[in-house]
């Protein structure tokens, strides 16, 4: 059991001790032990890798470190919703059939049995690195900080190919559609798009471990120079690559 682990239990006593510091100099503290521990013992039974795998002896690998992060951003009250389209096709005139939140659609029309409309969103989903897929089966992550949602009511088909620019992505059952469809983690154009802002992440991470390693290290400074304006130059890049593009939705019944 992880929690009988001595270096689990010396980790505890030290959040405790973090707990009483912060308390004493009134800052804010966040306990990710108690919570990560709850995972770790809840997958024990199963695989406890999934919590760890892929990390060192100190750190855990990607899906840890995703949860980490749910435990922290979901105690600062980090908001769940991305955006949300609902489309009553049944009342699409006059827009009466349309409510949006973090969104704007647009071109919505209901054609031969087939919804179509562009969908303009405030921001991108939270994206999750392909490694860290495990951590949605222990934790409620998309639920708590990742809901790029898509309801689609009236419709009379048992299912829908629903596709993105053109790209198929998904086939649900008009159910499925009607009652809510969270798509942050679906195969297609916004999905790449925010792995794509991930990568730049990672990259200015790397740029600037290697430069706060200088800093400390200054007779390595020589040996790297110019590393503070690549930080500025991947901060650049990540702000042009966030940013939303138009999609073009086509929901079309399946063919039997």
């Amino acid at each position: 059991r992880p929690d009988k682990d001595p270096s689990n239990q010396s980790l505890r006593r030290f959040g405790l001790g973090l707990k009483k510091i912060a308390s004493r100099n009134g800052a804010s503290f966040i306990n990710q032990f108690d919570p990560y521990m709850s995972i770790m013992l809840r997958a024990h039974s199963g695989d406890t890798n999934a919590c760890i795998g892929g990390g060192d002896a100190v750190h855990p690998g990607p899906a840890g470190h995703t949860m980490m992060a749910h435990i922290i951003l979901k105690a600062l009250n980090a908001p769940a919703l991305v955006s949300n389209a609902e489309l009553d096709v049944t009342r699409l005139q006059n827009r009466l059939g349309i409510r949006t939140v973090q969104c704007t659609v647009t071109n919505a029309g209901f054609t031969n049995g087939v919804l179509s409309f562009d969908r303009l969103d405030a921001c991108l989903p939270m994206p999750i690195d392909a490694r860290a897929i495990p951590a949605l089966k222990l934790a409620p992550i998309l639920e708590n900080l990742n809901k790029y949602e898509l309801r689609v009511t009236g419709l009379t088909a048992d299912r829908y190919d629903v596709a993105m620019d053109g790209e198929t992505v998904a086939t649900l059952t008009r159910k499925e559609l009607a009652d809510g469809w969270n798509m942050a983690v679906t195969p297609g154009p916004v999905r790449r798009q925010a792995r794509d802002v991930l990568t730049l992440i990672y990259k200015k991470g790397e740029v600037g471990g290697t430069l706060w390693s200088a800093q400390i290290r200054p007779k390595r400074a020589a040996q790297v120079p110019g590393l503070e304006a690549q930080v500025a130059d991947l901060e650049e890049q990540i702000a042009a690559a966030w940013r939303p593009k138009p999609l073009h939705f086509d929901i079309k019944p399946v063919v039997q």
